[in-house]
C-alpha cells in the first residue's frame, strides 16, 4: 500500500504530524498529494515585506499575480504586514554621537538601487496578487510606517473584489489613507486606532452589514477632547431607520464615549460579550480634578451616560452576557448580575471609588448577592483591585471563591498585612497566612483550574498619593512577602510525592485509574486531603444483592458526622436501593415444589440496617449539588422515602435528575431553588408537583422533560408545554430559560408560555404531536376516533399549536437559537434560520414530508439562505433523512456544506445510485474536497 492509495483523511492526519517544512515537501512530491494539502498548507498567507526577504516576497507576488497560483483558491485568512522593501526589522531608529560637546544624530541609511527597483516590481504586482486570492474570507491589516501611500491604495482596491470576505481587522494608526469604505457584508469588524479620518467611512461600514455580530472598535486615545464623533452614536449614525437594527453578540469599545438609550440600545439585544476599556463617563467627577461646565462637557453628557444607567439599561431589556471586561464596578452592575444566571468570564478592574468605604460596600455585594448567581458557569474571574480592599481575596470572600468549582482562571490580588512569613524579621500573627489560604481553596475546591495569579496592589494610604515613589517602595515589599511566605517552600534536592506541589499530585492521579488513586490516598494523611475531592466528587449510591456488605458499610460510614465525602461529594447518583436485586437474573426469585406444585418464593424481608442508615447517610451530604436518581423496579416505598426526605436536607441542590417509571410516590414536591431539572415519564400527580417544583424555582434556566407515553388516552393538557407552568404567579418575573428539551407532549407558545423563552439559547423538541396536521393515510384516528369536533380534538388544539406557528412566534420575538433538535422542517422554520445568524447545532430529522417534490423543494430552500446565515458558527449538522432526495449530501448542496468552515461534524444521507466503487466517483470526490479542504474542524464524517 502506497500512501496514494490510503483515504485523504488518513493523508491529513499524517501531515498533522509534520513540521512545516516536511509538510512542504510531502506536497511537491506528486499532483495528486499536492491537491490534497495544498488547502492545509495555503489556508493562511502572509504578506510581510521586508528588506531582508526581498528575493522571496517578490517571487511570491510575482506568482499570485499570475492568477494561476493553488492559493488563488485555497487561501482562506490574508495577514497584510509590512509592504515596503525598505522595511529594515534590525533598524531600531537613529543613533546619538557625542561630538565636540553635542549630541549628533546620525544619517539614515541611503535607500539602496535594489530596494527602488524591488519597489518598483511591489507597486507592478501587489494589487494583481492580492486580488487574486478569490476565496479570502478574512483579512487581517496592520500597516507598518514605511509604507507607501500607492501601497496602501492598492491594498484598499483589491479587498473590493473580496466578495467572500467576512472578518476585517485592521490597526489605523500607520495607514496613510483613510479607512475603506467599500467593505459591505461583514460579519465581524476589528479596528484599533480609529483617526478622525476614519469615523465616516468605519459608521457606513457598519450601515452596509446588516449581518453584522461582532464589532470591536477603539478609537484614538491621542484625542483631545471626546464628543460626538468618539461615541457608540458615531458607530451607527447612518444606520437606516427603517431598517431592522443589528443583531450584535459581540461589542468591545475604546477611547470612547457610551449612552444607551433608542438609538443604540436596539442593536444590543442579543448581545453575549461586551468589552469597555476607557469609556468615559461625563457625570463622574474627580475629587481632584473638577470639570467646568464648558461645551465639550456638554457634549459629553449628550453622548455618554454614567455607568449606572449603562448597567439599569442592560438589566431592562434582558441582555444576559456571557463575557465582561469593564473597568469599573457600580451597584447598579452589581444587580445587573444579580438578575440573571450564566456568565462565563469576568475581568474588572474597580477603579471607580474615591474612598474605601464606598469601594468596600460594592465588593460586599458583589461577593455576597452577585457571584453567587454564576457559581456553576463561571470559567474565568479576573479581579484588578486598584488598593487593598475587600476586592482583594481574604477570609470575608473565601467561602463565596470556593464554591466557583467551574474556574480555569483565577486573578486577585491579596492584602500586604495578612501575608504571614518568618523569614524577613517580621512578627508572625495568630492568622494564617492568605497566600496558603488561597491556594487551599483553589486546590480544594477548583479541580479545573488552569491559571492563578496571585498579585501585590497599592496600599490604601496611597490613594491620592501624588508622587509614585511610596507605591513603588509599597510593591517591592509586597513582592518580597509573596517571594518569602511560607507557603510557597523552596525545592529541596531530596524531593518526595509530598513536597511537590499539590497541582502536580493532581495531575499525577489523573494518569492513574480509580483503584490506584484510591491506594495513593491512603498513604497518608496529607494526599489524602489532597485528593479527596478527586475520588469524593461523585457518589453513586447502588444497593444490590452482589455489593450487599460493602454498600451497608458504605451507608454506615457516611452516616457518621466525620466521613470526607459530606465535604467533598458534588454530585450524588441514586440507583437501586434493595439488596434484594440481582443484576444478572431477570425474572422470579425462585421456584419451590410444595405439594405437588411449583411456587414463587417470596422476597425477604429488608435488611433493617440499611432501613436504619439510609436516610442518615443520604441527609449527610450537605454540598451535594447536582443528584441523579433512577429507581429500580425493587425498591421499596420507604427507600424512595427516605430519598425525598434526605433531599430536604441538600440546600444547595441546583440540578435534579430522575426517572419517575419505577417511583413509588409522587416526585417529590418539595424541591426548589433548582437552576436545571431533567424528569423521564411519570402521571399526572407527578406533572403536577412537577409544576410545583417549577413555580418554586424562580432561577431555572434549563428544563428536560420527556411526558409519559399514554396509549388509552388521547394527549392532552396534562401532557402540553401549559403544564409546566401551571402554578407560576402571574405577577412574578418570567423564567429566564436557556435550554429547552420536551417530548410526547402538545406545544403552544402564546401569552402564557413565551415569555420564559425569551433568552432561549437550545431547544429540542422530539414527538411533537400537531393537531392541525393530518396523516393522508390517516385522516381520523381509528383508536382514540377523534373528530373534528370532539371534547379531545378541541382540548389538544387549545394546548397543541401547528409547527408553523412555533417558528414564527420565536422569530417575532427575536429569540435566537445556538442549538435546535427538531423533527420536521418546514417554511416557517427556514424563514425563522434566515432571519438571524449564530446557530452552532442543528439536528433535524425531515418525517413530515407527504411527498418528494414538497420535501426537495424545502431542501433545495434550506440549503440557501438559511444555512448560509450560520456558515460562520456552525458546529455539528446532523440531517436525517426520511427519503431519498434533495435532503441527502449531493452535488448541488456540497457548496453550500463547504462554507460552513468551522463543522466539527457533519452527518447526512446519501442517495444509493450515486455510491460507486471508481475512484473517479464525483460524489468521493465532493465529499473529499469538503473534509480535506474547507472543513478544517472536523472531527467526525457520521454516514446514515
Amino acid at each position: 500500500m502506497s500512501l496514494l492509495s490510503i483515504a485523504p483523511e488518513l493523508t491529513l492526519l499524517i501531515s498533522n504530524q509534520l513540521d512545516i517544512e516536511d509538510l512542504k515537501c510531502l506536497r511537491l512530491t506528486c499532483k495528486q498529494l499536492a491537491d490534497v494539502l495544498s488547502e492545509v498548507i495555503l489556508r493562511d498567507l502572509t504578506i510581510h515585506i521586508t528588506k531582508n526577504n526581498i528575493r522571496r516576497s517578490l517571487e511570491t507576488l510575482a506568482a499570485l499575480a499570475k492568477g494561476c497560483h493553488a492559493a488563488s483558491r485555497a487561501t482562506r485568512e490574508l495577514y497584510i504586514r509590512s509592504l515596503s522593501p525598505a522595511y529594515d526589522p534590525e533598524y531600531l531608529g537613529p543613533c546619538y554621537t557625542y561630538v565636540d560637546g553635542r549630541w549628533v544624530v546620525e544619517k539614515e541609511p541611503e535607500v539602496s538601487t535594489e530596494i527602488i527597483l524591488a519597489e518598483g516590481e511591489v507597486k507592478a504586482n501587489l494589487f494583481k496578487a492580492i486580488s487574486s486570492l478569490k476565496a479570502i474570507q478574512l483579512v487581517s491589516w496592520s500597516p507598518y510606517p514605511k509604507d507607501a501611500e500607492w501601497a496602501h491604495m492598492a491594498v484598499q482596491n483589491s479587498l473590493e473584489g473580496m466578495t467572500e470576505l467576512r472578518q476585517f481587522e485592521v490597526v489605523t494608526t500607520d495607514m496613510k489613507i483613510p479607512l475603506p469604505a467599500i467593505l459591505t457584508s461583514l460579519r465581524e469588524i476589528i479596528v484599533t486606532g480609529v483617526r478622525e479620518q476614519d469615523q465616516e467611512n468605519l459608521a457606513k461600514v457598519i450601515a452596509t452589514s446588516p449581518q453584522l455580530i461582532s464589532m470591536r472598535v477603539t478609537f484614538d486615545g491621542h484625542e483631545p477632547q471626546r464628543g460626538r464623533r468618539q461615541s457608540l452614536h458615531q458607530l451607527v449614525k447612518y444606520w437606516p431607520a427603517n431598517r431592522n437594527p443589528l443583531q450584535l453578540r459581540e461589542l468591545s469599545l475604546g477611547n470612547c464615549l457610551v449612552r444607551l438609550d433608542s438609538t443604540t440600545l436596539p442593536h444590543l439585544v442579543h448581545l453575549t460579550s461586551l468589552e469597555l476599556v476607557n469609556v468615559e463617563d461625563p457625570f463622574l467627577i474627580h475629587p481632584l480634578f473638577p470639570e467646568g461646565q464648558s461645551e465639550a462637557n456638554f457634549e459629553k453628557k449628550i453622548y455618554g451616560s454614567s455607568k449606572d444607567d449603562l448597567w439599569k439599561a442592560m438589566t431592562q431589556i434582558g441582555v444576559r452576557l456571557e463575557r465582561i471586561i469593564i473597568e469599573d464596578a457600580t451597584l447598579p452592575f452589581v444587580q445587573y448580575l444579580s438578575s440573571y444566571s450564566g456568565l462565563k468570564k469576568l475581568r474588572l478592574i474597580p477603579r471607580n471609588f474615591f474612598e474605601s468605604s464606598t469601594s468596600d460596600q460594592v465588593a460586599s455585594e458583589f461577593f455576597d448577592k452577585a457571584l453567587q448567581n454564576h457559581f456553576h458557569t463561571l470559567q474565568d474571574l479576573q479581579i484588578d483591585a486598584v488598593y487593598e480592599g475587600l476586592w482583594c481575596f481574604s477570609k470575608h470572600n473565601l467561602p463565596v471563591l470556593s464554591r466557583c468549582e467551574g474556574l480555569r482562571t483565577l486573578n486577585m490580588a491579596v492584602i500586604s498585612s495578612e501575608i504571614q512569613n518568618d523569614t524577613l524579621g517580621s512578627q508572625v500573627s495568630e492568622e494564617p497566612d492568605i497566600v496558603k489560604q488561597f491556594l487551599d481553596t483553589v486546590i480544594m475546591h477548583m479541580p479545573q483550574i488552569e491559571n492563578l495569579h496571585i498579585n501585590a496592589t497599592s496600599s490604601e494610604d496611597l490613594r491620592f498619593a501624588l508622587c509614585g515613589h511610596a507605591a513603588m517602595s509599597h510593591f517591592d515589599d509586597v513582592g518580597e512577602k509573596l517571594a518569602a511566605s511560607n507557603s510557597l517552600p523552596l525545592p529541596s534536592q531530596s524531593m518526595t510525592l509530598l513536597s511537590i506541589a499539590p497541582e502536580l499530585t493532581l495531575l499525577v492521579s489523573d494518569r492513574l485509574d480509580i483503584e490506584s488513586v484510591k491506594n495513593l490516598r491512603l498513604t497518608c494523611k496529607q494526599l489524602a486531603e489532597i485528593l479527596n475531592d478527586a475520588i469524593l466528587r461523585e457518589l453513586t449510591i447502588h444497593i444490590t444483592k452482589d455489593n450487599l456488605q460493602s454498600s451497608l458499610a458504605r451507608l454506615t460510614a457516611l452516616a457518621n458526622s466525620d466521613h470526607p465525602a459530606l465535604k467533598a461529594t458534588r454530585k450524588l447518583c441514586i440507583k437501586s436501593l434493595s439488596p434484594t436485586y440481582d443484576p444478572t437474573y431477570c425474572g422470579p426469585l425462585a421456584y419451590s415444589n410444595i405439594n405437588g406444585r411449583w411456587v414463587v418464593m417470596t422476597e425477604p424481608d429488608v435488611f433493617p440496617d440499611i432501613r436504619v442508615v439510609l436516610f442518615k447517610a443520604l441527609a449527610s451530604l450537605k454540598a451535594v449539588q447536582v443528584v441523579s436518581w433512577t429507581p429500580y423496579p425493587k425498591d421499596a416505598e420507604w427507600a424512595h422515602l427516605a430519598v425525598e426526605e434526605a433531599l430536604k436536607q441538600m440546600p444547595d441542590i441546583h440540578q435534579f435528575e430522575v426517572v419517575l417509571c419505577n417511583l413509588k410516590i409522587p416526585l417529590p414536591a418539595t424541591l426548589s431553588g433548582l437552576q436545571s431539572i431533567t424528569v423521564d415519564g411519570g402521571h399526572e400527580q407527578d406533572l403536577d408537583n412537577l409544576a410545583k417544583v417549577i413555580a418554586a424555582s424562580p432561577r431555572l434556566t434549563s428544563i428536560s422533560v420527556k411526558f409519559p407515553l399514554s396509549y388509552n388516552r388521547p394527549l392532552g393538557c396534562y401532557q402540553s408545554l401549559h403544564q409546566l407552568f401551571k402554578y407560576w404567579p402571574a405577577k412574578r418575573e418570567p423564567l429566564q430559560l436557556r435550554r429547552l428539551s420536551l417530548s410526547d407532549c402538545l406545544v403552544r407558545l402564546d401569552d402564557t408560555t413565551l415569555p420564559h423563552f425569551t433568552h432561549l439559547a437550545y431547544l429540542e423538541l422530539i414527538n411533537i404531536e400537531d393537531p392541525y396536521s393530518q396523516h393522508p393515510f390517516f385522516v381520523v384516528d381509528d383508536f382514540f376516533s377523534e373528530e373534528e369536533d370532539s371534547g379531545p380534538m378541541i382540548e389538544k388544539k387549545r394546548y397543541g399549536s401547528c409547527k408553523d406557528d412555533w417558528w414564527k412566534a420565536l422569530k417575532e420575538a427575536g429569540i435566537h437559537l445556538e442549538k435546535i433538535i427538531v423533527e420536521d422542517a418546514n417554511p416557517s422554520f427556514l424563514d425563522y434560520l434566515a432571519s438571524y445568524s449564530g446557530l452552532k447545532t442543528l439536528h433535524l430529522s425531515t418525517r413530515n414530508f407527504r411527498d418528494g417534490e414538497k420535501s426537495d423543494e424545502v431542501a433545495e430552500e434550506f440549503f440557501g439562505t438559511p444555512l448560509q446565515m450560520h456558515c460562520d458558527t456552525l458546529q455539528v449538522l446532523r440531517i436525517e433523512a426520511a427519503y431519498e432526495g434533495l435532503w441527502c449530501f449531493n452535488m448541488r448542496n456540497s457548496r453550500a456544506i463547504a462554507n460552513c468552515r468551522k463543522l466539527r461534524t457533519i452527518s447526512m444521507s446519501m442517495i444509493s445510485s450515486q455510491i460507486h466503487n471508481a475512484a473517479e466517483n464525483p460524489m468521493r470526490r465532493s465529499i473529499d474536497i469538503i473534509v480535506r479542504a474547507v472543513l478544517p474542524h472536523y472531527h467526525s464524517l457520521l454516514p446514515c
